[in-house]
């Protein structure tokens, strides 16, 4: 009996020892399944990066790379506001008394102003001032040419076309509506009263 019991206790660990290392060897191998798949993803992962930095890199990426920049040359956040307006485009600008200017960082201010001159009393005389782009000068800026329908009493002096920058006062884009003139108003020879004389 004492036999039989041997045997069959040898028997029992014989089986859990068989069992035991059947686990610890199937866990041996998820572990190394586990580390091929990281070093393997890691292997990947290294060469994408080599790739990137190899000066030779395959014709279908300078295509990628380069549907990347359209896509960000054309994506709205760059696309110019539809209130955005580039003087250099502009032929025309009407400026109207008692009209004021559209604002966005600041507030309007009125589209004609006298601030010169030795007849900016009579600036009531100036209804409407047109100014037409006539080109930029060497610093890249816009020139006007203004003319005015104005009594032959007055005349229009030295002329400034303010416009309010889209970003800030260095953006080369103005806000639509916000530019305004400021300018000296002179009188003629016959608004100071001497006009010609008949000669005999």
């Amino acid at each position: 009996v004492f036999q039989l019991a041997l045997v069959d206790t040898c028997a029992f660990l014989s089986i859990k020892r068989r069992r035991y290392e059947g686990k610890r060897r199937r866990e041996r191998e998820k572990e190394r399944e586990r580390r091929g798949r990281h070093n393997h993803g890691h292997r990947r992962r290294e060469n994408s990066i080599a790739m990137l930095r190899s000066p030779h890199l395959p014709a279908y990426t300078f295509g990628v790379l380069l549907l990347l920049a359209l896509v960000v040359l054309v994506s709205p956040a760059n696309a110019r506001p539809k209130d955005a307006v580039d003087l250099n485009d502009v032929a025309t600008l009407t400026f109207r008394r008692g009209k004021t200017t559209a604002g966005r960082r600041s507030a309007g201010v009125p589209q004609l102003a006298c601030v010169g001159g030795d007849a900016c009393s009579m600036a009531y005389l100036v209804d409407a001032v047109q100014c037409h782009n006539v080109g930029s000068d060497d610093h890249g800026d816009v020139q006007w040419k203004c003319e005015a329908d104005l009594e032959d009493t007055v005349r229009l002096g030295e002329i400034n076309v303010n416009c309010e920058g889209y970003t800030s006062s260095r953006d080369t884009l103005k806000l639509r509506g916000s530019c305004g003139l400021e300018y000296a108003l002179h009188l003629t020879s016959k608004g100071r009263g001497g006009g010609s004389r008949d000669r005999r």
